[in-house]
């Protein structure tokens, strides 16, 4: 059966896309994706998903001659590279639908889960206690949740774990796990110690970022889900003011100053010597005026704020003034980088003592990247299919019946509007590492809601 065949091969590139994912490498983590999406053509026999890959990456190679021939100085090696970074969204289009079946069904997904969140919090646990122990400091302020990265960076206590993302990259994975972790715990009323274990290492890795994405995310779904308006007390809005209460108290008793420092990023964008601040307001000024068909258009693939322009450089992987070396790259910026956007970059990753290791003084972050890229256009075009996502998927959460499948619609829409807040801090959505598990099991949980009518 060709739907059983499809399924057993999804489930497989679940289980590959967390291995990977939470294992060391980075370099292999930006592979993840089309090595998943290899492995479900192997073993589902998959010809549709090959075709798909090949339109996909054909077309975004077709494009090429457009930028090259409009911007002097495009970097043609970048496009390939932008290909490896966004190559998440691209498995997730090229797949089926048909990934759900008795025998893999959500509860097989959540086994997987389960150990998966147990594993990556007790890990964390062990590289904070490791830290205090070997440094002797046993204050979690600061930038000591810093080192909490699960098996990412397994000895991270013992490194120069500052600045290296791992530990954005583990929390943005973990909010998604758990996310999706949560219906379940709601519907069957197990799992709880796995959960409570996990939203605990999640707070003391003190993203903040993350933290506020994930509260936003949850807040606004049950405004926007709910049937009238004033709706029922129900028990999963009781659960989630206590774990909003309960995690702000923890956060602002153990880690006052991250705490304070919510406010304190807040005053600094606004502040147009920031990074982040003064680079928007020059995408929106000095940029399309040197640039004119920027708006429309976008420079290109790779060539502005996004992370494939960064990698391009040659300089973003190892230290800025000591990179790390990657076959085939030459280290080459576009004329608007080079100009508005490198001498930023230095001066940031450079300079941690002003600047820090935080995502929020970094001068760049996905939604300015498509922007700037890809045109406006294109990024109105995705916010309005955004838009029609979550008001279908609204619709689906209402008529639904079955309450375990309501709640995994409902945590299908926290995730998409915590990625779309944290696209406004970092460049999120081209790190594979950060959101290809959750977006495969995003993926699984839609069809099996819409689909898939069961509880067992």
């Amino acid at each position: 059966m060709v739907q059983e065949r499809y399924a057993k091969a999804y489930y497989e590139v679940f289980i590959i896309a967390l291995v990977i994912t939470f294992a060391p490498s980075k370099l292999l983590a930006y592979l993840t994706p089309f090595i998943c999406i290899g492995w479900f053509i192997f073993r589902a026999n998959s010809g549709k998903t090959l075709y798909r890959t090949f339109i996909i990456v054909a077309f975004i190679l077709a494009i090429i001659p457009l930028y090259y021939f409009i911007y002097s100085g495009f970097i043609v090696i970048n496009v390939f590279i932008i290909i490896l970074t966004y190559s998440s969204f691209i498995f997730i289009f090229v797949t089926p639908g048909q990934i759900f079946s008795p025998k893999y069904s959500y509860l097989k997904y959540i086994k997987v889960i389960k150990y998966t969140i147990l594993i990556q919090s007790f890990f964390g646990i062990f590289q904070l206690f490791g830290l205090l122990i070997t440094t002797g400091n046993f204050n979690v302020d600061g930038s000591t949740g810093d080192v909490i990265q699960g098996t990412i960076n397994p000895f991270s206590f013992l490194t120069a774990y500052g600045g290296t993302f791992s530990n954005a990259m583990f929390a943005v994975n973990m909010v998604l796990l758990l996310t999706f972790f949560t219906p379940y715990m709601l519907t069957h009323r197990k799992g709880f110690f796995t959960f409570f274990i996990g939203l605990i290492v999640l707070f003391l890795a003190s993203v903040m970022h993350v933290l506020i994405g994930v509260i936003l995310g949850f807040a606004i779904s049950l405004v926007i889900y709910r049937k009238k308006i004033v709706p029922k007390f129900k028990i999963y809005h009781l659960i989630f003011i206590v774990f909003l209460v309960v995690g702000i108290i923890v956060v602002a008793i153990f880690a006052p100053q991250n705490f304070n420092n919510i406010s304190r990023y807040g005053q600094k964008l606004q502040n147009f010597d920031q990074p982040k601040t003064y680079i928007t307001y020059q995408s929106f000024t000095d940029l399309p005026s040197e640039y004119n068909t920027m708006p429309f258009i976008g420079l290109g693939p790779g060539q502005f704020a996004s992370r494939a322009s960064l990698i391009g450089t040659g300089k973003y992987f190892g230290e800025f003034e000591k990179p790390k070396k990657i076959p085939f790259l030459k280290g080459k910026a576009s004329p608007p980088f080079d100009k508005y956007l490198y001498k930023l970059w230095e001066k940031v990753v450079t300079n941690p003592a002003k600047y820090g290791h935080s995502a929020m003084t970094k001068p760049y972050y996905s939604i300015l990247a498509i922007y700037t890229e890809f045109g406006l256009i294109v990024l109105m075009f995705i916010f309005f299919i955004l838009f029609v996502f979550i008001y279908n998927n609204r619709i689906s959460y209402i008529n639904n019946t079955n309450r375990f499948q309501k709640y995994g619609l409902f945590s299908i829409a926290v995730m998409i509007i915590f990625l779309v807040f944290i696209s406004f801090i970092e460049n999120y959505l081209e790190v594979p590492q950060a959101i290809f598990p959750g977006l495969v099991a995003a993926k699984f949980i839609f069809f099996w809601c819409n689909n898939f009518q069961t509880t067992k």
